[in-house]
């Protein structure tokens, strides 16, 4: 009774990151299988970090932005910390 209890916490508790972290590794894996495979030329590094710096990212915090309610965001220590730390940083 106790070991499928603890079975049962255990999986409760790596399912959720394993969601997370499983889709990050496999799209690693692919990038590395089809760069070794030539699937991809030597210009896709640079053309796919362009593809995610000016569009991906943007429209991602975009739409974070634009879902998340106020009550959420409304975080003044968190907003006080960092622009104390970027101030501080840039100063």
């Amino acid at each position: 009774m106790a070991l499928l209890l603890m079975s049962l916490l255990v999986s409760s508790l790596f399912t959720p990151l394993l969601k997370i972290i499983l889709p990050v590794f496999a799209l690693i894996l692919a990038g590395y299988a089809c760069r070794k495979t030539n699937r991809l030329g030597p210009n896709a590094s640079s053309e796919l970090n362009r593809f995610v710096v000016y569009l991906a990212l943007p429209a991602l915090l975009f739409d974070i932005m634009a879902t998340t309610p106020w009550h959420t965001l409304d975080q003044p220590a968190f907003i006080a910390a960092f622009g104390l730390g970027a101030g501080g940083s840039f100063c």
